[in-house]
């Protein structure tokens, strides 16, 4: 009969110094993790939810959205400025007739904090329009 070169007291030490391994590389590996920059601005959304073409208008960075459709959106990264900036969202109407002007209008102002993004909503009809902007 061959004897068991293993002891209790050998696979316990066998056992506690693996687990130790095992959690030191575990820890190591969770602080890399976390020490990796996170990307957490989101992205401006331009909806129009109205019977009429939307846009928004960013004054401080002079710039503005695509024309955006009924029942569509557009989505742009304003970066991760915490500032809070205004925001004009207008409406755009094509000319009925080949004789016909385009009607461009003022639907609201409001606020947005680049950073946490948002989704903007032009709504109603020309006659009876607003606006709804994301929480800051």
């Amino acid at each position: 009969m061959t004897k068991n070169r293993f002891t209790f007291k050998h696979v316990a030490a066998t056992m506690a110094a693996t687990a130790a391994l095992a959690s030191g590389a575990a820890l190591a590996f969770a602080g890399t993790a976390s020490a990796a920059p996170q990307d957490t601005h989101k992205p401006l959304t331009v909806c129009a939810k109205g019977s009429y073409d939307a846009y928004a208008v960013l004054p401080a960075r002079h710039a503005a959205t695509v024309l955006v459709k009924p029942g569509t959106c557009t989505s742009l990264d304003l970066g991760d400025s915490t500032a809070i900036e205004d925001i004009e969202v207008r409406g755009f109407v094509a000319p009925q007739t080949p004789a016909g002007a385009p009607t461009d209008f003022h639907v609201a102002t409001g606020k947005v904090r680049p950073s946490k993004g948002g989704t903007v909503l032009a709504l109603g009809t020309v006659e009876h329009r607003t606006a709804l902007f994301p929480v800051l």
